[in-house]
This record gives C-alpha cells, sequence and structure tokens, in this order.
C-alpha cells in the first residue's frame, strides 16, 4: 500500500494525483515553465503549479505532482526555484546558521543524480544506505569525468 493511501479514509485517493490536483494552484502556463525550466537548469517533469512568487513576480516555488506521467512516484512536493532565494540558503548553509534539508524518496539514484547534483551548498546525508549508496555512486562518476 502507498504511504499516503494509509492514512486516507477508505482508500481515498490522494488529490494531488488527480486532474486539478492544486485547485487553488493553477498549472504553470508554457511560459512560468519555460522560465522554471531555466531556474532549474533542467526540464521540468510532469505538472508543476507556481506556490510562491518573489517580489519580481517570478516563480520563487513551485509545487508539482506527487507522480510523474509515467506513473513513477515523485515525492518531492515542493522545489525552491529562484536561483536568489538558492544563494540565500547557500549563504545560511555556509554561514554555520543550521539549514537542514530534509526528505524521503522512493528512488533514491534519482534523487541523488537529479536533485542532490543541483544542491548549490555543501550538504551531508544521514543514515539512509540506499541514498548514502546513491550519493556515492553519484559522487563517483562526477569524480571520473573531471579525471
Amino acid at each position: 500500500m502507498l504511504p499516503w493511501l494509509e492514512s486516507r479514509p477508505d482508500g481515498v485517493s490522494d488529490p494531488r494525483a488527480q486532474p486539478g490536483w492544486a485547485a487553488s494552484l493553477p498549472e504553470a502556463g508554457a511560459v512560468e515553465r519555460r522560465v522554471i525550466e531555466s531556474q532549474l537548469g533542467r526540464a521540468v517533469r510532469g505538472p508543476v503549479a507556481v506556490a510562491a512568487r518573489c517580489r519580481y513576480g517570478l516563480p520563487a516555488v513551485i509545487r508539482t505532482c506527487p507522480r510523474l506521467p509515467d506513473g513513477s512516484p515523485f515525492p518531492t512536493l515542493y522545489w525552491l526555484s529562484c536561483p536568489a532565494a538558492n544563494v540565500a540558503v547557500g549563504r545560511l548553509e555556509a554561514a554555520g546558521s543550521g539549514c537542514v534539508l530534509t526528505g524521503s524518496t522512493s528512488n533514491p539514484t534519482m534523487y541523488a543524480q537529479e536533485w542532490l547534483a543541483t544542491v548549490p551548498f555543501p550538504f551531508r546525508v544521514r543514515g539512509g544506505p540506499e541514498l548514502r549508496a546513491a550519493v556515492a555512486a553519484a559522487a563517483r562518476r562526477f569524480a571520473a569525468a573531471v579525471e
């Protein structure tokens, strides 16, 4: 059984997995998707919505769907997409302000290669032997690319 179904009465499906999954957050249009892709430096997979904007009206936080179009799980619901906000978080981390990223994933390889590889500041992986192994494999791959 999927974890989000366990906590829902009578097995009612997660509304985020249905069309119109974020009624209060309209799905990003083509122009917004291009802005988000530019911010992230990669293509956006699946539907996204802008959850928060910066003072210039650009996407700062995006909300994703819990499943990709191919049906595979995508457990990260919110992403910080604003480059300036990423720099600010990086400065907090570098200053030792106690910035901690937490999360879980059913796909540690994707998480390590596609998300953790883009985090713009130092971080450590604690616990989770599968994620630790995926991060180590990605680190070896990146190291081999510059030898």
